[in-house]
């Protein structure tokens, strides 16, 4: 528990420092937060005493309280931990852990991770709350339990994660940094129940109408702090377990009310033969609505999924007797049509694209218009679906790379050529690129190529033009680094480039906790502490490379 102690007292330190050399006065409900945080995390932790201070001190404090309290008022009030923070600074000695060799500490590291690379369908957990210490733990636990975990100290970040990703569960604290985890929980509670995605909250607070509260907002469950991290995990993993079980029985779409994958799926080899023994033709056609990325971003999220709902009333609204619509993944759809020559295919498939740029829908008041991609293809040989999936991907990268609008024949002759990620190792060490180079070079990655190239800092890497073109990256960052250090670099890309192309992963060292907030507040996607395993950075790669969560 060391390293989470040290964590802890840091959090405290910079919290009282920063109060003191602003030199004024400090609201109530800061000081509030401060005692629900230690009163929350520190038993945990191993410091029990910390957690019975805190705890008497909140009745002092009233949480929606106006009150502006001085400097001395503030120090009088934390008198009894300013003391409990003293002792610690005097045995700091004695809290020093044992010397450990490399090996032992990368051994230490490695007992969360699996010896095989999980791949991105492990469950996936997102973890939001205010209290880093707190994060750090219940991340390391649930990955011990072959988690993914998506942790973050910040609303907006957890919101982007949880539309991009679908995690199988959240938990959150109700004190958050800007918002309330009820604020949070009432913004995701409609998509979340949609989604079957069970959703945690915890706090220090746990008295009957904190409870209410939450399960009154549609919370699944609600955990007192300080939980026991062992208990915490056997909660979640209750929850995600049920989840899953459900989840094998939904074949309709959430969001749309259409079916979806896994329906088809079940059903493919059914639907498919029958048109075939029929003789009936039987064609595909895949649809991609252009551009949509643009629509969450100009209007959010909520609205994004408005316009998705809206497009497949429109589609549905269209369907030919014999047609079948399928919900296939974010802005994609599948419309299987029996009965069709292949005129009157190619007709069907151009009047329906025609129609639909031409329809506008409605964000925020406002008319917008969008146009699909679509490519097609004709069923005639019995063939299992995961072929044809391969086959319609392919194609629909060939008709993205034509433009907005384009119909194309998924047919044989297509010329196809494999996903290519970039991915940029910015490290000074060069054993360390070297030794990544060659690790990476050597992943096997169905349907993807890998284009790597190694730097010492990130003025080399910003200063190649190979850093800049239309691809997707992954950046595996050092943070230590000269010239341009791995949090400048990390900065400088969430500023001036496209998040949905530059995926962020930073190597840290053990003890850089105020480094990984720094990250996690410029939009870090993942982290990994050195001394490190080779297979716990490629599952983390895999889970981006690999990352589309059906």
């Amino acid at each position: 528990m060391h390293k989470y102690q040290e964590v802890f007292f840091q959090q405290f330190d910079r919290t009282i420092g920063k109060w003191q050399s602003e030199g004024s006065a400090v609201h109530e409900s800061e000081v509030y937060r401060l005692l629900h945080t230690i009163k929350g995390s520190a038993a945990i932790i191993g410091l029990p005493e910390w957690t019975d201070k805190a705890i008497i001190l909140l009745q002092q404090i009233d949480e929606e309280g106006g009150k502006v309290l001085s400097l001395p008022e503030i120090t009088q009030i934390l008198v009894p931990l300013l003391h409990l923070r003293a002792q610690a600074a005097a045995k700091s000695v004695d809290l020093q852990p044992p010397k450990t060799t490399a090996a032992e500490t990368e051994e230490a590291v490695m007992d969360s991770v699996s010896a095989s690379i999980p791949l991105p369908s492990k469950p996936l957990v997102l973890l939001v709350d205010d209290d880093l210490a707190l994060l750090q733990l219940y991340k390391e636990h649930l990955e011990m339990e072959d988690c993914m975990v998506l942790a973050t100290l910040f609303p907006d970040k957890a919101v982007q994660w949880f539309y991009d990703f679908k995690p199988d569960c959240i938990v959150m604290g109700v004190l958050l940094l800007g918002q309330s985890g009820y604020q949070l929980l009432n913004l995701l509670q409609d998509r979340s129940g949609e989604m079957i995605v069970p959703v945690i909250l915890m706090s220090a607070q746990h008295d009957k109408s904190d409870r209410i509260m939450a399960y009154a907002l549609g919370a699944d469950d609600f955990l007192a702090k300080p939980i026991d991290p062992d208990e915490f995990t056997v909660r979640v993993m209750n929850k995600i377990r049920r989840k899953q079980a459900i989840g094998k029985y939904m074949l309709l779409d959430e969001l749309t009310g259409l079916y979806n994958a896994p329906y088809l799926r079940k059903e493919w080899e059914r639907y498919s033969h029958e048109s075939l023994q029929n003789g009936t033709p039987l064609y595909a056609a895949m649809l991609d609505i252009d551009h949509f990325r643009d629509i969450n971003q100009r209007f959010g999220h909520a609205e994004g999924d408005a316009f998705l709902a809206q497009t497949a009333a429109f589609l549905k609204d269209r369907l030919l007797p014999d047609e079948l619509l399928i919900r296939w993944e974010k802005d994609r759809f599948l419309l299987l049509s029996k009965g069709l020559r292949p005129d009157q295919a190619k007709q069907r498939w151009n009047d329906l694209i025609q129609r639909f740029a031409e329809h506008t829908f409605e964000a925020e008041g406002l008319s917008v218009s969008k146009s699909f991609c679509l490519i097609y293809e004709q069923i005639t040989v019995q063939q299992g679906l995961e072929l044809h999936e391969a086959h319609w991907s392919d194609a629909m990268k060939q008709a993205k790379l034509r433009g907005p609008g384009t119909v194309l024949e998924a047919d044989a002759e297509l010329e196809k050529g494999p996903e290519v990620w970039r991915i940029a190792i910015l490290d000074d060490d060069p054993i360390i690129r070297n030794m990544l180079h060659r690790r990476l070079r050597d992943l096997e990655l169905d349907g993807k190529a890998l284009d790597i190239r190694t730097f010492g800092d990130g003025s080399v890497f910003f200063e190649d033009e190979w850093h800049r073109q239309t691809a997707q990256y992954l950046v595996i960052l050092d943070r230590m680094m000269p010239k341009i250090n791995g949090l400048e670099v990390l900065a400088r890309l969430r500023a001036g480039y496209p998040a949905d192309r530059y995926r962020i992963i930073m190597l840290t060292g053990v003890g850089e906790e105020e480094e990984i907030a720094k990250a996690m507040r410029l939009g870090i996607d993942d982290y990994v502490v050195k001394p490190f395993r080779l297979q716990e950075l490629e599952a983390r790669l895999l889970r981006i490379l690999q990352g589309k969560r059906v």
